[in-house]
């Protein structure tokens, strides 16, 4: 086959979340003539979306992995998918003909589609660029970023979809750019991934962002005969739900609209530097933990916990906690039809050092201490022996070095999250938990462990700390002394 016949058709979205009208557009390109690839394209934030709802890059990316092997096992009933299109996604796929392209993902926002088509064009210069996607595009193709470079790049391949005219205009823009468009008329399911978001928002299988609730600690054997699944079946895979289920998708603040502008500069800059340093999966457990260490904070709060003098821990009153714990983001909003920016002002600096340390703690988990010779001077002899905690010594580092900040708290809840220490503070423990505990963890052993928060957290941590030494021990693995010396400081304080 000729290079210059070879087609590399691109479908592009938020995939937020992942439905079948996705998948139906990835049957219909593996159909098209001389395709020699198909690249699902997540895209970091819309250009169109800088102050709509979203998820963060790395839960979009692991739904597109779970939904498409969710097509490619033929076990699995879909709807609007024939057996034989799945069987040819299959192929192609088993092919390495269908990609996830994250070049929008790693790149900084916002993401022009003419900046990644120009990638592309250097990755394939032989090759056809075809945008593909719903009839809904057309009317805005015009308002796109560079429109007449666009034209020149890609031709389009728009497939008609419900309520949206074969005839709709572009305004104006496909005779004035001149883009090359061609229109597939199929029959495709009627789904949105607004309506989609707002009845996630509610997923019947666990209650709101629920800290304690005694909920199973994996969804892979979500029961689809219930009503409200047998709805979502019709517009999502089962792996896709469940995912959404196990991260508590959806259940979460936008944060971005809490921050200052200098915070979600910051905020932007590490999510880039997650998305160039941690695979996937290693990229949704910081966001689980920031998520889980910000409910904490603010349940702490909403209960009377006194941050800056740290003396009313021991008294904290017990009862408001357990009832705080079970919907943390009461005061901060959930929806994600919210679409206006709230402001620094109404979240605490205790809550926003949360959110910092809980997205950076595992930053540098691939990193090594070698690359830092001025770090590693510094460390202890029982840290330099003590691998698996070096990532959190390499994290503050990199985060005071590379990022500029200076607030000590951040930087020792980093450093010591993976051991915790004697006179922890109550960053320290925050962050500590959310690690160990945050609603992507699937050990057997995590919801009971949650619930003990109802009795505090420092019996939590006690508990949490005897358990992973005595992992240690049974392993005869090096245990770092500072854990040990944290459990006899917190028994010594009852």
């Amino acid at each position: 086959m000729s290079q210059l016949a070879n087609k590399i058709i691109i479908i592009g979205g938020s995939f937020n979340p992942v439905h079948l009208g996705h998948l139906k557009l990835l049957a219909l390109a593996c159909q098209q003539e001389k395709a020699a690839e198909i690249l699902l394209l997540p895209a970091a934030v819309s250009p169109f979306k800088l102050n709509a709802d979203f998820s963060f890059a790395a839960y979009r990316r692991c739904m597109l992995e779970a939904a498409l092997n969710d097509v490619t096992d033929l076990t699995i009933p879909l709807a609007c998918l024939s057996t034989a299109e799945r069987r040819l996604i299959n192929k192609m796929k088993e092919d390495g003909k269908i990609k996830i392209c994250d070049l929008d993902l790693q790149s900084l926002p916002p993401s022009y589609t003419i900046n990644t088509l120009r990638k592309l064009q250097k990755q394939y210069p032989h090759a056809k660029l075809i945008m593909m996607g719903g009839s809904d595009l057309l009317p805005s193709l015009g308002e796109w970023h560079e429109p007449e470079k666009l034209a020149e790049i890609a031709d389009f391949l728009l497939v008609t979809r419900p309520g949206y005219g074969q005839t709709d205009s572009a305004g104006g823009g496909e005779k004035k750019f001149n883009f090359k468009i061609k229109t597939l008329i199929a029959d495709m399911p009627d789904v949105s991934s607004a309506a989609l978001r707002r009845q996630l928002e509610n997923l019947p299988l666990l209650p709101p962002y629920n800290i304690t609730a005694l909920t199973p600690a994996v969804y892979n054997g979500i029961t689809l005969q219930q009503a409200a699944y047998r709805d979502l079946s019709n517009y999502l895979t089962p792996a896709t739900i469940a995912y959404i289920a196990q991260q508590r998708l959806y259940q979460q603040p936008d944060w971005r609209l809490y921050l200052s502008g200098a915070e979600q500069k910051l905020f932007g800059e590490i999510l880039l530097y997650l998305g160039q340093h941690l695979n996937w999966q290693r990229y949704t457990h910081c966001l689980n933990v920031m998520n889980m260490a910000a409910a904490l904070t603010l349940a702490l709060e909403k209960s009377g916990y006194d941050f800056k003098t740290a003396k009313s821990w021991e008294n904290l009153n017990l009862i408001a906690l357990r009832q705080n714990l079970k919907n943390p983001f009461a005061a901060v909003n959930v929806n994600s039809s919210a679409n206006v920016v709230v402001g620094a002002a109404k979240l605490s600096i205790f809550v926003r050092q949360a959110l910092i340390t809980g997205l950076f703690h595992d930053a540098c988990k691939y990193e090594k201490l070698t690359d830092y010779p001025e770090l590693a001077a510094t460390l202890s002899k029982a840290d330099l022996a003590c691998t698996q905690m070096q990532h959190g010594p390499i994290a503050a580092y990199v985060l005071q070095q590379k990022f500029a900040c200076q607030d000590e708290l951040v930087l020792n809840a980093l450093y010591y999250h993976t051991t915790l220490r004697p006179q922890a503070t109550w960053l320290d423990k925050v962050v500590y938990i959310a690690d160990k505990l945050e609603f992507g963890r699937r050990y057997s052993d995590v919801p009971l462990l949650r619930q003990s928060l109802n009795s505090g957290y420092d019996e939590t941590i006690k508990k949490i700390l005897r358990k992973c030494i005595s992992i240690n021990r049974n392993k005869r693995a090096f245990c770092h002394p500072l854990s040990q010396a944290a459990l006899d400081d917190l028994q010594n304080n009852k």
